[in-house]
């Protein structure tokens, strides 16, 4: 992997990242299984229970972004031991500057005095008709929607969409950058000594699919972030993260909120980190801060 050879090319919108990404940051998916079983959870009946059934039917079905968020965002924060804040996501961090601010909402656990709890779990939370519908908008060409009649016009913008547009939805490249943007964040909150690697975790929500949500889950080091930070830096011998993705099942509808929490909190990392050979060194030579007030392509 060499970000100093392909620096250039990750100064397009993240949006239009591609497989070519993914091989430059050395990145990759890994499907796991979760670690909740479906039949592992046991609820009793109740009124609350029969509520979050019926919730959890509505969030698989439902079309209206707004109403899958508050359905989930009510599952995640049952436990606020775990989750008690949400916000806006961070931005993407390249070369030192912020050249991308994802959409999406970050879930993460503030203290009684107010402090983010560096150590809890953060989870980002996405919806991805807002990928499709943003990445949509910013290749349609300028005063012209994308419903036009405009034949030539539609023709370039559907070849444009179709080269960013991924085989498979569910291994968007797009996703790296999201928890990118929330491992840098930790790695800003990290008190010295810093921590030397970050485990950020995404659940994905996709209308079109109403069996599942995704939870993605990868460890960046510290040094990896680094990288990123000064991409002039000649790593030797750095791999780069695996993206473990589960699929959670909205099936069985009452055990669900109890599941998605489990599986929130259950590393996919842990089991699979020891099996990885990874040789991390610091960087060798450095050429100056160039590329430091780097600024992104339209």
């Amino acid at each position: 992997m060499s970000i100093t050879k392909h620096r250039r090319e990750l100064l397009v919108n993240p949006l239009f990242w591609t497989a070519s990404h993914l091989d430059t940051f050395g990145c990759s998916f890994q499907h796991v299984p979760t670690k909740a079983p479906r039949q592992s959870i046991v609820i009793q009946a109740s009124a609350t229970v029969n509520q979050k059934t019926n919730d959890t039917e509505v969030l698989s079905r439902s079309a209206v972004p707004s109403v899958k968020f508050n359905i989930l965002s009510r599952f995640l924060r049952d436990d606020e031991n775990v989750f008690n804040q949400h916000g806006k996501g961070p931005k993407f961090f390249f070369a030192g500057q912020p050249v991308h601010r994802p959409h999406f909402t970050i879930f993460f656990h503030c203290t009684s005095t107010g402090n983010i709890n560096q150590d809890g779990p953060f989870l980002g939370y996405l919806d991805y008709l807002d990928v499709t519908a943003i990445r949509a908008r910013k290749l349609a060409p300028s005063g012209i929607p994308t419903h036009s009649q405009n034949a030539i016009g539609a023709r370039i913008f559907a070849k444009k969409l179709s080269g960013v547009t991924p085989q498979e939805w569910t291994e968007d490249p797009y996703f790296i950058c999201v928890l990118l943007s929330i491992a840098q964040l930790q790695r800003r909150l990290s008190k010295n000594p810093p921590a030397r690697s970050f485990s950020p975790r995404l659940i994905v929500v996709n209308r079109d699919d109403r069996e599942f949500v995704y939870l993605y889950e990868a460890r960046f080091t510290f040094e990896f972030l680094e990288m990123l930070d000064k991409p002039t830096s000649v790593m030797a011998s750095t791999n780069g993260p695996i993206m473990y993705q589960r699929k959670i099942p909205f099936r069985p509808f009452e055990s669900f909120p109890a599941r998605v929490r489990a599986e929130t909190l259950a590393s996919a990392t842990v089991d699979n980190v020891n099996t990885e050979k990874r040789a991390v060194k610091r960087p060798i030579q450095h050429e100056g801060d160039q590329g430091r007030n780097v600024k992104q392509k339209p």
